[in-house]
């Protein structure tokens, strides 16, 4: 990270607590002491030295504009007045930032660095600083008039609707490209594929009364043992946000300011304070119920943000015309509880994991009321086709679980925008994704008779006869209806951990004869790349997944095994029923695929079956207590394909939902696994154990660490290639989220993505390349979009250099790369429901 940029990181992200309580000196905002001590925290691999050294770069130079650089310099004399911290947001900006048409641009050789910055801070602050810069010594013809920013939509001719959520950038080849052909969005979650946080904040500048369990919920979620603490600064740093957010548009409107609460004040009676700031608050709206005080007349839903963006503007334009002090420190603080309550909402930790994922994803939509809640989809798909070049907008969302739940979803998705109406060639379709739900780890006395995942098997159930009643009893509605026309497919998302494919493959296969194209999430997180592996060639095999199916991230498939056992120094942890699962599974895969093992890699997979099997129980729980077979138990492994209720004596009653053509998918169809289950008993009774018995399950979950032998990457390496060789003949198409699999996955640059791996630049390199899509995932959750996506891909590409420092490709060969990539999309978006169930009579109650 280059100096200016840890200086902005510090100084606008990390030092909120400490400014609002400590502010710093009148001329520069930020005190040495104070940046020192938190540039330390944040950046060990400096010495102190070297952060008083940065601290003294913006303390001379970037606290001053260029223009008054050069003058101090010239005359060689010393102007603090002159000094300002968003002088340095300015330089950053004018740097890595361009003008094109009216519209900005990020420079596309700039393009890490705007993302580094922009992703603890977000892209508005200096996209506003770069235009109120640029038009700062215009003469502003309201400038004497009472409430002029008020009355004028548009300042500077600026229009602040029309610049997406995440900038393009000024590669015009690219950008032909995007244009030409168009992109096809194959991967994102409807309700996290906008830029949630920016909602959000509007949403808390206008409406922050009666807000605490919000801030409640957030802290849960983010530090359970400092909840308390963490809920209540929160709250009182956002109420103080919505307090100086209109003192200070009072104050550019010539309007007078009340500066009567402080944040102590409002740490000791929050409650009373977010009353009084409302009360300001209402006075602004002027008795009506409009997103946001501060005016922006458009009928596009990007006037959600589009307020916020002129406020920054023109605050901006003024402190930069006029340096008044007092204003600049409120903005200044202002600034800060914003980014503050931004790093709990927008995932910009080093934390890897879908765990930690999961708790900025939980918190995407808890402070939206419900005028706002709505226009996180409307703006999702405005946004794609408007400025993002999607043709088709394939989109999640959790499938319905009754007929209220439809009707329900089908007026959300009428209200959501057509892109028919605008006449666009674009369009929008939607993805049923199951959500996956670990295992409890402690089984309670009631759940003593319940089967593994039971509960989540039932629902699944249940859900899936509604999807099929869905399409089976309107088929003529559904060529007209907004919201039946556009469904296309099913997926399960969510944590892998403790959530096994098993889970979903009768509900796979049922739906796939239904019509349902079909997708899943796999291979994102694992314990150890073998079970990431083995979760993926489950999916492949018990969902019944075909041409022209996807798989989700299947980050497991590309990773460097060698790298990812050197970090971990050839130790790994995880439950002893995934572990012993593991090694049967590539002692198997091994034979199956004819790979060499070394001796002692086979000696420790059969080593550790045999401890394992006996540590957990399953020898003692069989008829003929004594030693199992590892191809026993691993023929008994293929039979979790199965329905659990088709090796059952009965029926297991009290499944309202089970139909006829339900029961015909619970067999996972195979010739193999069809004569296990006739004639070997023993891999029925592993299956039963594994299955129903609640002391096997509960020692199953009992966690040990295992030191793999220092060859045990080779063959992990291999599967992974006999596997890709495999899913390209397969024709399976491979949906890759680069920005996300960096956040949540186990890559830590864009050039050591897997998808360089499955899809090679040179096709010679690879005789059976995937067929692989980019996609976003959590656009809001992430701060990306599409054409960013595939732009941080490319130039990682152009900067790849072999050890004697020459570019590895060509600039062509990037961009032939990429087009091929965009008609992969094309080729891989599901097409319509077609049903292909068999002739059954459905629907049929037990």
């Amino acid at each position: 990270m280059d100096l200016i940029r840890i200086f902005i990181d510090t100084a606008f992200s990390k030092v909120a607590e400490r400014f609002l309580l400590h502010p710093g000196k009148p001329s520069l905002y930020i005190d040495e002491e104070m940046f020192v001590d938190e540039c330390r925290k944040h950046h060990p691999e400096l010495s102190d030295d070297q952060i008083r050294m940065i601290y003294g770069l913006y303390r001379d130079e970037w606290a001053y504009s260029i223009e008054d650089m050069e003058y101090i310099v010239k005359n060689r004399v010393e102007d603090d007045n002159k000094a300002n911290i968003f002088n340095v947001i300015v330089r950053f900006a004018d740097d890595v930032l361009r003008l094109s048409g009216g519209k900005p641009l990020v420079v596309f050789r700039h393009l890490f660095r705007w993302r580094e910055v922009t992703l603890h801070i977000g892209e508005d602050l200096f996209v506003c600083a770069f235009l109120a810069n640029h038009f700062r010594n215009n003469d502003h013809p309201y400038d004497d008039r009472k409430d002029c920013y008020i009355k004028n939509t548009l300042i500077d001719g600026i229009d602040f609707c029309n610049w997406p959520t995440i900038l393009h950038n000024d590669n015009p080849h690219l950008r032909h490209m995007f244009e030409k052909s168009g992109l096809w969005e194959l991967h994102s979650h409807l309700n996290a594929s906008a830029d949630v946080f920016a909602i959000s904040w509007v949403n808390l500048m206008t409406r922050i009364k009666n807000r605490g369990d919000k801030f409640d919920y957030l802290a849960k979620c983010q530090d359970k043992s400092r909840k308390d603490e963490i809920a209540r600064r929160m709250y009182a740093l956002t109420i103080y946000g919505a307090y100086l957010r209109v003192m200070i548009w009072r104050r550019i409107n010539n309007r007078g300011m009340d500066l009567s609460i402080s944040p102590d004040m409002i740490l000791d009676h929050p409650d009373q304070c977010a009353k009084n700031v409302q009360e300001l608050i209402s006075e602004e709206l002027r008795g009506k119920r409009p997103l946001d005080y501060v005016p922006c007349d458009v009928t596009s839903p990007m006037r959600v943000i589009g307020g916020e963006r002129k406020f920054l503007y023109c605050v901006l334009r003024t402190i930069l015309r006029i340096n008044d002090p007092q204003l600049t420190k409120l903005f200044y603080a202002y600034l800060l509880t914003k980014s503050e309550l931004r790093r709990f909402m927008v995932q910009v930790n080093t934390n890897r994991g879908f765990a930690n994922f999961e708790r900025y994803q939980n918190l995407k939509s808890i402070f939206l009321t419900s005028d706002f809640r709505p226009l996180i989809s409307r703006l999702a798909v405005w946004e794609a086709a408007r400025f993002n070049y999607i043709r088709v907008f394939e989109t999640r969302v959790t499938p319905p679980g009754s007929s209220a739940d439809i009707l329900h979803l089908s007026n959300s998705a009428a209200s959501i925008w057509d892109p028919d109406k605008e006449g666009m060639d674009a369009d929008w379709t939607l993805i049923f994704h199951f959500i996956k739900h670990p295992e409890n780890f402690e089984i309670s006395h009631k759940e003593k008779r319940e089967l593994r995942d039971g509960k989540l098997r039932r629902k699944v159930c249940s859900q899936s006869v509604v999807l099929k009643r869905l399409i089976d009893e309107n088929p003529y509605k559904r060529a007209k209806d907004a919201f039946l026309s556009r469904i296309r497919g099913i997926d399960a998302a969510s944590t892998e951990i403790g959530c096994r494919p098993e889970v979903f493959a009768q509900a796979f296969r049922y739906l796939k004869g239904a019509g349902y194209a079909a997708t899943f999430h796999v291979g994102e997180d694992f314990y150890d790349l073998a079970d990431g592996l083995r979760a993926i060639q489950e999916a492949i095999s018990f969902l019944g997944l075909e041409a022209g199916d996807r798989l989700g991230h299947v980050l497991a498939l590309g990773i460097d095994a060698e790298e990812f056992y050197r970090e971990r120094h050839n130790f790994i942890a995880l439950p002893v029923q995934w572990m012993v699962d593991n090694v049967v599974w590539l002692y198997f895969k091994s034979r199956e695929y004819n790979v060499i093992l070394e001796p002692s890699t086979e000696d420790f997979l059969l080593t550790t079956f045999r401890s394992l099997v006996r540590r957990i129980g399953y020898e003692s729980g069989t008829k003929d207590t004594g030693k199992i077979e590892i191809v026993d138990y691993y023929q008994s492994m293929q039979l979790r394909g199965d329905s659990p209720a088709l090796h059952e004596d009965e029926v297991r009653p009290g499944n309202r939902f089970s139909t006829s053509v339900w029961r015909h998918y619970q067999r996972y169809k195979s010739s193999s696994v069809e004569e296990v289950r006739l004639n070997n008993e023993t891999a029925r009774e592993l299956l039963h154990l594994y299955l129903k018995d609640t002391n096997i399950r509960r020692r199953g979950k009992m966690i040990a660490s295992f030191q793999v032998p220092s060859g045990y990457w080779k063959l992990i390496q291999a599967l992974q290639e006999k596997m890709m060789k495999e899913i390209s003949k397969r024709q399976l198409g491979i949906e890759c989220c680069p920005s996300s699999n960096i956040v949540i996955g186990y890559i830590r640059k864009y050039e050591s993505h897997p998808i360089f791996r499955f899809m090679p630049v040179k096709c010679d390199r690879s005789p059976y390349p995937l067929t692989v899509t980019v996609n976003t995932d959590d656009l809001g959750v992430f701060a990306t979009s599409l054409p960013n996506e595939y732009s941080l891909l490319a130039l990682a590409l152009m900067k790849m250099r072999d050890s004697e420092g020459n570019h590895l490709y060509s600039t062509q060969e990037v961009y032939d790369w990429v087009e091929r990539i965009i008609a992969n999309g094309e080729k891989l978006s599901f097409a319509p429901l077609a049903p292909d169930y068999p002739d059954l009579t459905d629907y049929e109650e037990l």
